[in-house]
């Protein structure tokens, strides 16, 4: 695997465990609200975001 391949894994990860952070934090937000702040955080489109939130595309899990 190459080095960027990893730094992209690592950030996919990042995002995953943030955005359920901010879930847990904020109980009232809507995904959509949680799904926007993560975005603006990581200077990511909402549908990038909701496409490695939800292993879609070129997200999916890797062995």
């Amino acid at each position: 695997m190459t080095e960027k391949q990893e730094r992209l894994m690592r950030r996919n990860k990042e995002i995953r465990i943030r955005f359920e952070k901010k879930r847990k934090a904020q109980p009232k937000w809507t995904f959509e609200a949680v799904v926007q702040s993560i975005a603006n955080e990581f200077f990511l489109s909402v549908r990038t975001i909701d496409a490695i939130i939800s292993y879609e595309g070129i997200y999916r899990k890797t062995k």
